[in-house]
């Protein structure tokens, strides 16, 4: 599956007071735990510290005994699909 990356978030709704979070964060990373848990507005992530699941680097499905990406089936489109365009 790849290797597990930490990943710590701040959920704020306030723009501006997010960008004045964000810079004391940048200034003192090592302080980002208890950033989260004095400003972030999700109780569930504020209360670990900003800490969330481990993402991994290789993440798919299982299909029968084989994995495979899931961007690999997910299909983009650059304008909307219409009779003229197909």
């Amino acid at each position: 599956m790849g290797k597990a990356v930490k990943v710590r978030i701040l959920v704020m709704t306030d723009a501006q007071k997010a960008k004045q979070i964000r810079a004391k964060a940048a200034a003192k990373p090592d302080d980002f735990a208890s950033l989260a848990r004095q400003h972030s507005e999700d109780p569930a992530t504020a209360s670990a510290g900003g800490l969330i699941q481990p993402i991994r680097r290789s993440w798919g499905i299982r299909t029968s005994s084989k994995w495979r990406s899931r961007s690999s089936r997910t299909k983009f489109r650059s304008r909307p699909k219409s009779a003229a365009n197909g």
